[in-house]
């Protein structure tokens, strides 16, 4: 991490919100399964992590600031707002495309196969208890 955006320089953090904003959003979007949810707790978990460089410690600054973005969702959804499945379209529009949607060398048959895998993941995911599935995140991610 910038020792100047711990020392409270804005423009060295703005720098590491661009960094890591798609990814953090990636793995909100993950746990809340609601794309405005996703964000709002995303910029939550910025903002905080701003207030607390100061407590931020040289290590792993990718792991700390998950962990912040984590804590964030979970706040959001324990103050009991909705917490839908997300479609198969919102995964792979909101996020990164996984390669196999972008190839067209792939016939039809094996794309929805592929498609089918990822739905079927994506439900894993959500039927697994709240801390099972940070877990499985924080390792996927």
């Amino acid at each position: 991490m910038d020792d100047a955006a711990k020392r409270g320089d804005v423009r060295a953090f703005n720098t590491l919100v661009l960094h890591y904003q798609q990814p953090a959003y990636n793995f909100a979007l993950r746990i809340m399964g609601d794309p405005a949810a996703a964000a709002d707790a995303t910029q939550d978990a910025f903002i905080a992590a701003y207030g607390a460089l100061n407590q931020y410690t040289h290590g792993n600054f990718k792991g700390w600031l998950f962990r912040i973005v984590n804590n964030k969702c979970y706040d959001v959804l324990r103050r009991g707002k909705r917490h839908p499945e997300p479609s198969i379209d919102e995964i792979t529009e909101e996020n990164e495309s996984p390669s196999f949607l972008s190839d067209v060398s792939n016939n039809p048959e094996t794309l929805a196969e592929q498609g089918d895998l990822v739905n079927q993941i994506e439900r894993c995911l959500q039927g697994l208890p709240e801390e099972q599935r940070a877990t499985v995140l924080l390792c996927d991610v």
